[in-house]
C-alpha cells in the first residue's frame, strides 16, 4: 500500500490493474472517480451567461460541461451581451452542447453522473437584449425559468453565478415581488448569487431592494466610478501566481488539440488575453465537491476564491498573503495549479475510451471520516492536535504525496506563530499556540498523486480553539453591551441616541458609530466611537465631537444619558481631492507600510491628485492596471 511521501514508489503501476486498499479491517475497492458515493449532493446551479460577447464565457463554458457530472446544472441563461451588443446568443451555447454531446460516452466512463446532452439543452433559455428595463411586463424566458427551478420542493439553495448582467436575476425577484412579500421571500431565501463584478449595473438594486438576499459581490472595486481590477478575486483565474498553465501553449496542448470536439471549440484566447482567462470560471470551482471549500461559508475560502462578510448576508473579495504582498486575486490563483491540472485530466477523458488511459484523482480520508465534509476537532490553548490521512487511496493505485499547511487568513490570524510537525506525511500534528485568542484554525490537507497530470483532493480540518482567555474577552464585551442585570447597557441593535438637525430628528442605531462597511461609491468606511471618517472616490469626510455648539450645521446628540455628556455638538468637515488631467495611462502604484496611495480616478481620462489616508494593513504591492474592462 503506497500512504508515505517517504516510501512512495516512483514506478508507475500498470494502468490495466484495479487498485485495491489494503486496510486493517480487510479488502476495500477504492471509488473510481468522480464525486464518489460518499460525497455530499451536488450544487444546484443558474448560470447567467453574456455568451457571444468576451471569449472567455465560452472558455469558462467548456470547462463547466466537463465538470458536468459534479454539479446539478439547472439552467444556462444565454444574458445581453452589454457592450459587445444589445442581443443575446443562446446558440453559442447550443453548439457547445451538440460537442459535449459527442465526447459524454468518453466522459461517462471515467465518472458517472454525466447529463445528457438533451437535459442540458431543455435548460438553455434566452433572457432579453436590453439589459436596462426591469419591471412589469418586462418579463423573458430566462427570467421565468428561474422562478421556475426556485420554486421546486428541493432543500438544496440554488446558487446563480451571474457571469454578464444581472437583469433577469433583477427581473425574476421583482416579479416574485409583485406576487406579494411572502413569495419573494421565500425566493430570496432559496437563492445564493455569485456576482462577477457589476457589469449593467443592477448589483445595487438587488442589494438595496432585497437586502437578504445571500450575495457573494466577487469583484466589488472594479465597477462604477471606482474602477479597482487588480482587487477583483476573480481575475486571480488567469492573474498573479504562477503563469505556467495560462498561456497559448499551455491551452493548445491541454484543451485544444487532440481533445475531442469539445475542446477544438475552446476559444485560443479570452478578451485581451493570450490564452487563458475564465474570468467567470471562480463563480462555480467553490461549489464542487473537492474536500476544501464550503459553499455555504465564503470566509473559508477555496477555488472559487475567499470573502469577507461585510452584512449579515454579503460577502466581497478577501485578500490573502502570497509572494510577499496582500491580494484579492491570490485568493485563486494559489490554487491554479491544481484546478488547472483537474481540467487537462477531465480533457484527456474525452478522448480516452478506457480508464487506464487517463489519471483520476484521489480520495483523501482524516482520521478514518470519509467524504468531503469538514473534519471539526477541538482543542484548548498549549494542545497537540494529531491528524491521520494514512488511510488516503488512488483508484489508479498511483503513489501519492501529502501536504499539511495552516491557511492562516482563513483562520483569522495575521501574527500568531502556528506550526505542524510532519507537514509532508501522512501523519501531522498542529500545535495550539498557549494564550492564543483564535476561535479557530484551519489546517488543509492535500493529497496529491503521481499520475500525469497530477490530481488533487483535500480535506479541511477545523480545529474550534476552547480558550479561556477568549471566553473572558467575550464575556467583558457582553457586559460592556448589555450592562450588568437590571441595569442600562450599550443595547445591541440601537442605543438611547438621538441626533437633530434642525427641526428633523431621527434614532440612529448604534451601527452608525461602530460598524466597518462598504458604502457604496465608496472605498471604504470606518467608524469608532471617538470619530468617523469616510473616505470616498473622490473626497475624505471627517466627524466628531465637540462640547460646545459650532457655528454652521449643528447635530446634537444625547448619548446613553450619561450626565457628563448629556449634550454635544457634531461637527462635520469635508474634503475633495482636486482633479488633474492626464494623457497617461494609470501608473502603477505602491501601498507602502502606514500608507496607501489612489491615482487613478475620478475616469479614464481624468486622475485625482494623490491622497493619502492611514492602513492598518501589512504593506502590498500591485501591478499596473490592465487594459481589460471585465
Amino acid at each position: 500500500m503506497l500512504v508515505s511521501a517517504s516510501s512512495m514508489d516512483l514506478r508507475r503501476r500498470p494502468r490495466g490493474r484495479p487498485a485495491i486498499a489494503v486496510l486493517a479491517a480487510g479488502l476495500v475497492l477504492a471509488p473510481v472517480g468522480g464525486r464518489g458515493a460518499d460525497a455530499r449532493d451536488p450544487a444546484r446551479l443558474i448560470v447567467l451567461t453574456d455568451v457571444g460577447g468576451d471569449p472567455d464565457d465560452e472558455q469558462s463554458l467548456v470547462r463547466l460541461l466537463v465538470h458536468a457530472n459534479e454539479l446539478e446544472i439547472e439552467g444556462l441563461l444565454a444574458t445581453s451581451r452589454l457592450e459587445h451588443g444589445h442581443d443575446v446568443r443562446p446558440e453559442r451555447i447550443h453548439r457547445l452542447i451538440d460537442a459535449y454531446e459527442a465526447v459524454r460516452p468518453n466522459l461517462s466512463r471515467h465518472a458517472p453522473g454525466y447529463p445528457t446532452a438533451d437535459a442540458l439543452r431543455a435548460r438553455v433559455k434566452a433572457g432579453r437584449g436590453d439589459p436596462t428595463a426591469v419591471g412589469p411586463g418586462l418579463d423573458s424566458a430566462a427570467s421565468h425559468w428561474i422562478l421556475e427551478v426556485a420554486g421546486r420542493d428541493d432543500p438544496r439553495p440554488l446558487w446563480v453565478a451571474v457571469w454578464g448582467g444581472s437583469r433577469e436575476l433583477l427581473q425574476a425577484l421583482a416579479t416574485a415581488k409583485t406576487r406579494g412579500e411572502r413569495e419573494a421571500g421565500r425566493l430570496v431565501s432559496r437563492l445564493r448569487v455569485y456576482l462577477v463584478g457589476d457589469q449593467d449595473g443592477h448589483r445595487s438594486a438587488l442589494l438595496r431592494d432585497f437586502p437578504d438576499l445571500h450575495v457573494v459581490a466577487c469583484g466589488i472595486g472594479n465597477h462604477g466610478r471606482a474602477k479597482l481590477p487588480e482587487v477583483s478575486a476573480y481575475r486571480g483565474q488567469y492573474q498573479t501566481g504562477d503563469p505556467a498553465t495560462v498561456g497559448r501553449a499551455w491551452v493548445d496542448a491541454n484543451v485544444r488539440e487532440g481533445h475531442g470536439p469539445l475542446g477544438a471549440l475552446y476559444p485560443r484566447d479570452g478578451g485581451g488575453v493570450l490564452g487563458m482567462k475564465e474570468g467567470d470560471t471562480p463563480s462555480f470551482l467553490g461549489l464542487l465537491g473537492n474536500g476544501l471549500s464550503l459553499p455555504e461559508e465564503p470566509e473559508w475560502g477555496g477555488w472559487g476564491g475567499r470573502f469577507r462578510q461585510v452584512r449579515e448576508r454579503l460577502f466581497v473579495d478577501a485578500q490573502d498573503f502570497r509572494d510577499g504582498v496582500w491580494n484579492e486575486r491570490h485568493t485563486v490563483s494559489r490554487w491554479r495549479p491544481a484546478f488547472q491540472a483537474e481540467l487537462a485530466a477531465r480533457m484527456d477523458w474525452c478522448v480516452a475510451g478506457r480508464r487506464e488511459d487517463a489519471n483520476h484523482p484521489p480520495v483523501a480520508m482524516v482520521d478514518g471520516e470519509a467524504g468531503t465534509a469538514p473534519v471539526r476537532r477541538r482543542a484548548r490553548p498549549g494542545d497537540r492536535v494529531s491528524f491521520d490521512a494514512a488511510r488516503s487511496t488512488d483508484p489508479d493505485g498511483d503513489a501519492l504525496d501529502f501536504r499539511w499547511w495552516v491557511y492562516h487568513e482563513a483562520s483569522g490570524n495575521l501574527a500568531e506563530a502556528l506550526t505542524l510537525d510532519g507537514a509532508d506525511t501522512p501523519r501531522a500534528t498542529l500545535h495550539v499556540p498557549a494564550g492564543t485568542l483564535l476561535r479557530a484554525i484551519h489546517v488543509v490537507l492535500e493529497v496529491t498523486d503521481r499520475g500525469r497530470p497530477g490530481l488533487t483532493r483535500y480535506r479541511r480540518v477545523v480545529v474550534v480553539v476552547e480558550s479561556p482567555a477568549r471566553r473572558q474577552a467575550d464575556r467583558t464585551r457582553s457586559r460592556l453591551l448589555d450592562g450588568p442585570p437590571g441595569g442600562a447597557g450599550l443595547r445591541r441593535g440601537h442605543a438611547s441616541m438621538l441626533f437633530r438637525s434642525g427641526a428633523t430628528s431621527r434614532p440612529v442605531p448604534v451601527a452608525f458609530r461602530t460598524s466597518s462597511r462598504v458604502v457604496s461609491g465608496a472605498i471604504s468606511r470606518r467608524s469608532s466611537p471617538s470619530g468617523t471618517t469616510s473616505i470616498t472616490a473622490r473626497s475624505v469626510t471627517t466627524r466628531w465631537t465637540h462640547r460646545r455648539p459650532v457655528r454652521g450645521s449643528v447635530q446634537c446628540s444625547r448619548i446613553l444619558g450619561a450626565p457628563s455628556r448629556a449634550v454635544c455638538s457634531m461637527a462635520t468637515t469635508t474634503r475633495f481631492a482636486p482633479e488633474t488631467r492626464s494623457i497617461a495611462p494609470p501608473i502603477p502604484f505602491t501601498i507602502l507600510p502606514g500608507t496607501i496611495q489612489f491615482a487613478r480616478l475620478p475616469s479614464r481620462s481624468t486622475w485625482s491628485a494623490p491622497r493619502i489616508v492611514r492602513s492598518t494593513w501589512p504593506p502590498r504591492t500591485i501591478a499596473k492596471e490592465s487594459a481589460l474592462e471585465k
